[in-house]
């Protein structure tokens, strides 16, 4: 499914590291969401990504947004990284290799840059 800037976010139920799941419907008029995409847990280079989502989770949070981790790995891989790492948002399974902004009533935004866009 191609989806373009302006477009319904279509809906979905992931696994979380932290157990349970997480749906972006959950959020849908209440917050906005980045979808953080990286490749794999243990890696430095994205070890790094997510430790600068992390740091600036301040910023996501006072523009009203929650910040998803998304990636291949297996959810118990994912637990133990992101405890290694010390990050407090859920991290969920991959669905896409994108990294976008889902707007309060669910329409796909344009694609972001890095964290430090906040």
């Amino acid at each position: 499914m191609a989806l373009n800037a302006g477009d319904a976010a279509p809906d979905f139920e992931l696994r979380s590291h932290k157990g349970g799941t997480v749906k972006l419907s959950d959020f849908r008029g209440r917050k906005h969401v980045v979808l953080a995409f990286h490749p794999l847990a243990f890696t430095p280079v994205c070890a790094n990504q997510m430790c600068g989502y992390e740091s600036d989770l301040k910023k996501f949070e006072e523009a009203g947004a929650a910040v998803l981790g998304v990636s291949i790995d297996a959810q118990p891989a994912k637990a133990a990284w992101a405890k290694t790492l010390g990050l407090s948002r859920p991290s969920i399974e991959q669905i896409h290799r994108i990294r976008s902004l889902v707007a309060l009533d669910g329409t796909l935004l344009d694609s972001l840059p890095g964290p430090s866009a906040l």
